[in-house]
């Protein structure tokens, strides 16, 4: 369960010439005009479980004296909107049980298909795994095992052999590589 704190605001409280509301100034990290109120409720989206918390005083003076930094999002971007829609996406699926086995094993695969030098099948494998784990593991027993095996997942998705790397390096990286190696002899 997330708790989350929301800001509410009169958003036309500029036009209105209200006057500054300080608090609310300082938590929004901005000017805010006019009354304000904060709301604090706890949210899963992946199990539609959503109610409200009480903010007793302690927590909105915690929340005042350390306001949390706002993100904003850039609707320009995107990449940026991209990855906020995945990330809703990721709050709001959850893993099965079946697709858990499914991606340990492609993992495995993925793991043997690596020592075998068969680094594209690996690849393969790992990408498999992924589709699998990219929703909430929290939820199931083995959740940290499944979040260990996503994050293994994403760092060898694409493993290649300094030798594959070498057999495709073109003359400026020759001249790169070179380069970078006398300096360190040169020390």
């Amino acid at each position: 369960m997330c708790i989350r704190d929301s800001l509410y605001i009169d958003d036309a409280g500029r036009f209105k010439e209200l006057p500054l509301n300080e608090r609310a100034s300082r938590m929004a990290q901005k000017d805010i005009r006019g009354d304000a109120f904060v709301l604090s409720n706890h949210d899963d989206p992946a199990l539609e479980d959503w109610g409200r918390v009480d903010c007793p005083l302690e927590r909105f003076e915690s929340i005042l004296a350390n306001p949390k930094q706002a993100t904003p999002l850039d609707t320009s971007n995107q990449a940026a909107m991209a990855a906020a829609s995945a990330a809703r996406e990721y709050d709001t699926k959850i893993v099965t049980a079946e697709e858990a086995e499914e991606a340990m094993k492609s993992k495995a695969d993925g793991n043997t298909a690596f020592g075998n030098q068969d680094y594209k099948k690996a690849a393969e494998m790992y990408e498999l795994a992924l589709t699998k784990l990219m929703a909430r593991t929290d939820l199931l027993e083995n959740g940290p095992e499944l979040e260990t095996a996503r994050i293994a997942c994403f760092s060898n998705q694409s493993p290649v052999s300094y030798t594959h790397l070498r057999a495709h390096e073109t003359p400026e990286h020759l001249v790169c590589r070179l380069l970078l190696e006398k300096k360190k002899t040169l020390r």
